[in-house]
């Protein structure tokens, strides 16, 4: 018996392969830095999204990148009709104004 995880992606895959669309799904993953979480984490969703046969790209950034940089690239993606989802991971550093006291 598959897994209900198995049998959704199992579907999915199907339907995108039936459908015959020239253009599917797209998900981009952003990994910033090396934490071994993160990479464990994206790494998944670009398995996933591969198996299902998504077009998909991991685009790795320096753990020092810029928010601003990091915006930019986020607008760059979000402006390309290929891409209908984005996935992040990242920590935020100890400094960041983002976190939570």
């Amino acid at each position: 018996m598959k897994s209900p995880s198995r049998s959704v992606r199992s579907e999915t895959g199907s339907r995108q392969v039936e459908g015959g669309t020239q253009r599917g799904p797209g998900l981009v993953t952003i990994l910033v830095g090396e934490n071994p979480a993160s990479v464990s984490y994206v790494t998944g969703k670009q398995k996933t999204s591969k198996e299902l046969g998504f077009y998909s790209i991991q685009d790795n950034q320096p753990e020092n990148v810029t928010e601003e940089g990091l915006l930019k690239l986020i607008d760059q993606y979000n402006r390309t009709p290929r891409f209908m989802g984005f996935s992040f991971s990242f920590l935020f550093p100890s400094t960041s104004t983002n976190r939570g006291s």
